[in-house]
């Protein structure tokens, strides 16, 4: 029997896992012949199994075995359980293949709770990994349990998990990362880092070693915590700087893409993501990001190059479907969209971008409710700017302006340095019929950014609401230079419009489709437009335009006929 065991354990190490779970169950099969087993060996050998079990990813039969070996150690006695080590019970690569005949308990339960995330079992995980006892709790189990908590949305246990993982080991970058995200203070991060290295003797260098963690740490948990507080120059500088010191680090490359585009420097944000895929094709993190930029620049054919490699690489994950999604949408097939963004929340039902798609596309098929419920989502998963800016607009649409009005305050409380974000309260104020507030946040956002595009167009929407035409058309006109875009150029066409200005705004409604063909904006200007100008009601329905247009026919055909039978009577 020792024979098998040791053979047991060598396939356990190696990864032969179908070859483990043959001899583990001839070898428990065997156990019962024999007069004389020891009860704390047969459970060793059901935990033997039961990881082979799980190599071979038959989840629910390794948690069977797991629990029935755990229950046979208690009866067993108290004395065969022992929590310090696990022997080789578990098939680990640096066990002897001898074992110690001894079970940790402790480490069984992570191994289940390991099961149930693969099962998809996130509450029975957790819970599972909450009955071992806090001072018994590894690395490893510390950091599934935060990022459980995390999951859960247990910020608070989350941190004191991630903060225990750092005490552990200070080089945990994760954690750094996550208690950043998670808005931990600054000085608490930095008291968890590594202290510098002592000089070295003779030398006024703090180390020899110029790649030496505690140089750079700071600097790197300093990025994450201006990113987590949308302070995106702030993060741009850190992550520029530390890749003077790690060139090529994919990391710091997507996180400073990242930064780029929350502040506006699409093109640049771009052009970082191109260097990354150039670096590594396979690469999938934030590659849906890069997706979502491609579309905002009308690089349709990029996108779907893009799409395409991404679903070649891994179709099941949830940056692929999010990728596809965002084509689908870019080609008007707003249900075919919906559909990718649906498999990509479930490929991955913490993945923020996802339902900020979702809510993009429910909003533009007139469900309005629906888009509300995403963007909720979307910004407790990943708060961002464009994920409150939907928020707002989608309650708006379902008449909900003192809701819209508390997420747009949080905005501009949480974004005090984005123009974008400073502007969102007067958006609401605006459909709240407070225009002394709106105007007066409107002139907030263009001090902090005097070329800001939505403040912009949010005031002459403004004037036009209080028929202040030419203030709107001086404003606008004024922008022309610093923003040739269709959206400006359409605004400026509506305002020129509404004072019968038609040749003039004839010429900037083409423009703007010129800029873009599929604006709906100008399109829907363009076409009120032309009724005008043929005298036509802009307002009517079109059944009754073709009631009237009938009708004048009608009495053409009449008079018509009328001078035919007067003159061939006469």
């Amino acid at each position: 029997m020792e024979v098998m065991q040791r053979q047991l354990r060598f396939f356990l190490q190696e990864g032969l896992h179908e070859s483990a779970e043959l001899m583990a169950q001839l070898l428990l099969a065997a156990e019962s012949t024999l007069p004389d087993v020891d009860a704390m060996q047969h459970a060793e050998n059901m935990i033997l199994l039961a990881d082979a079990y799980r190599g071979t990813k038959q989840y629910r039969r390794a948690l069977a075995e797991y629990r029935a070996a755990l229950q046979l150690a208690s009866h067993a006695g108290k004395s065969g359980i022992g929590r310090s080590g696990f022997g080789g019970v578990l098939g680990a690569a640096e066990q002897t293949p001898e074992g110690t005949g001894r079970i940790d308990e402790n480490e069984v339960k992570y191994r289940m709770a390991q099961c149930h995330l693969s099962l998809n079992e996130m509450r029975a995980a957790l819970q599972e990994l909450e009955t071992v006892p806090s001072r018994a709790r590894t690395l490893a189990m510390n950091l599934c349990l935060a990022r459980l908590y995390q999951y859960h949305g247990y910020d608070r246990a989350a941190i004191a998990c991630h903060r225990e993982c750092l005490r552990q080991c200070p080089y945990m970058l994760e954690c750094h990362v996550a208690l950043a995200r998670l808005r931990t203070p600054t000085r608490e991060i930095q008291d968890l880092l590594p202290m510098p290295p002592p000089p070295v003797f003779g030398s006024r260098d703090l180390s020899t070693d110029p790649l030496d963690p505690a140089l750079w740490l700071q600097q790197f948990v300093e990025g994450h915590v201006a990113a987590a507080a949308h302070e995106h120059r702030k993060a741009r500088a850190h992550w520029g700087a530390l890749q003077e010191r790690f060139p090529g680090a994919q990391h710091l490359m997507l996180e400073q893409a990242k930064a780029e585009a929350a502040s506006d420097a699409v093109s640049d944000a771009c052009v970082t993501y191109q260097k990354v895929r150039l670096m590594d094709p396979g690469i999938l993190t934030q590659m849906d990001r890069y997706a979502f930029l491609l579309r905002s620049q009308g690089e349709i054919a990029d996108l779907n190059k893009l799409t395409h490699e991404l679903l070649s690489t891994d179709y099941r994950c949830p940056e692929s479907w999010v990728a596809s999604a965002i084509f689908w949408e870019a080609r008007e097939d707003l249900p075919k969209a919906l559909t990718y963004a649906d498999k990509a929340i479930k490929a991955n039902d913490r993945h923020g971008l996802a339902y900020y798609i979702r809510g993009n596309l429910c909003l533009s098929m007139g469900r309005a409710e629906a888009a509300v419920a995403a963007f909720r989502r979307s910004l407790q998963l990943d708060p961002t700017l464009q994920g409150f800016e939907g928020l707002v607009k989608a309650s708006l649409s379902v008449a909900k302006p003192k809701e819209a009005l508390v997420v747009a305050k949080e905005a501009a409380k949480a974004m005090p340095g984005s123009a974008r974000a400073v502007c969102l309260p007067g958006v609401a104020y605006m459909h709240l019929d407070q225009g002394q507030r709106a105007h007066a946040q409107f002139e907030r956002a263009l001090a902090v950014d005097p070329k800001c595009l939505e403040a912009i167009l949010g005031l002459a929407e403004l004037y036009q609401m209080q028929d202040r035409l030419g203030d709107a058309q001086q404003l606008l006109q004024r922008h022309l230079e610093t923003h040739k875009k269709d959206s400006v150029h359409s605004r400026l066409a509506g305002v020129l419009m509404a004072q019968r200005k038609h040749s003039e705004a004839l010429s900037h409604f083409q423009i703007a489709l010129a800029m873009n063909p599929r604006s709906k904006e100008a399109q829907a200007g363009l076409a009120r437009l032309e009724k005008l100008m043929k005298g036509l009601d802009p307002d009517a329905e079109e059944d009754e335009l073709e009631e009237e247009d009938e009708g004048q026919e009608g009495d053409d055909v009449d008079d018509g006929g009328e001078d035919e039978g007067a003159g061939a009577f006469m």
